[in-house]
């Protein structure tokens, strides 16, 4: 019965996970709109050297406000899905209780406050053994992005491209749309461009593991002191399913040593009744 009335809250991490990455794929994209916009009145300049070099510096500019911008509306739709799944888990839990004709107002006293909980672990990295709160992997994100716009610039710069070019390269960096997307790593503290890799992959990442933790926080949080319930099994889940998770498919947990999921992670959690 209890895995049945989960499948809710299952279904509403699927969706607003879906919900989220749709929204930060639209601030990339408008983001990349942006720079074409501006690139197109570069297309028939020319100008001197220095004038370049100015034109350069301002892309920068613009493009390092632009990053924070986006970290920053990143930052609300990661706890905004945070939010709503733990209130639907929570929601969710109260309605299977009531459907075992335990009043659910008796309970609403101890979980009302497990939502509020269950996220401020995450943004604040309670949950997390490096402690990390939200704000610092969004400032990590976007200090990622500005060295990967100035090392575009820098190589459009040794390439003796135009302005024109180099903030073509730019808009193709961002735009998740682009036809052959690409992103700057770095390897020995060379930098290199590897092409189909979508520069919004840490936000979409970063987004997908956050809302899986709270959905899984919440749950096991917001059921481990109920008498009804044993443990709960882990079921993997998800496109690639990693050899991690492969090892813990049916494995029985309890409230105290249950793992969080990876990163990217897609696994599921059963509750298991007594």
């Amino acid at each position: 019965m209890a895995d049945v009335i989960f499948k809710d809250a299952e279904e509403a991490r699927d969706s607003i996970t879906k919900r989220e990455l749709k929204e930060i794929r639209h601030l990339y994209t408008e983001w990349a709109r942006d720079i074409k916009q501006e690139y197109n009145s570069y297309k028939l300049s020319g100008g001197t050297d220095i004038q370049k070099m100015r034109d350069l510096a301002k892309m920068y500019y613009n493009m390092r406000n632009a990053s924070k911008q986006v970290g920053y509306e990143i930052n609300n739709r990661i706890i905004a899905g945070v939010t709503d799944i733990s209130n639907i888990t929570v929601a969710v839990n109260n309605r299977w209780l009531k459907s075992l004709g335990i009043d659910a107002s008796t309970f609403n006293a101890k979980y009302s406050y497990v939502s509020n909980i269950a996220v401020k672990n995450i943004i604040t990295g309670n949950l997390y053994e490096d402690k990390m709160p939200l704000s610092s992997r969004i400032w990590n994100l976007t200090e990622y992005q500005l060295k990967d716009i100035y090392t575009i610039i820098s190589y459009g710069i040794a390439q003796n491209k135009s302005v024109y070019d180099i903030s073509r390269m730019l808009e193709k960096y961002v735009n998740p749309r682009a036809r052959s997307p690409f992103r700057v790593v770095y390897r020995d503290g060379k930098p290199y461009i590897i092409h189909n890799v979508k520069s919004d992959y840490n936000a979409i990442r970063l987004a997908k593991t956050m809302i899986q933790h709270s959905y899984q926080n919440t749950l096991v949080t917001v059921t481990r002191n109920n008498p009804l319930v044993k443990g709960y099994i882990w079921h993997a889940s998800g496109g690639h399913v990693c050899e991690l998770c492969q090892d813990r498919d049916g494995t029985f947990y309890t409230a105290d040593n249950i793992p969080i999921d990876h990163p990217n992670g897609e696994c599921t959690i059963e509750v298991v009744l007594r």
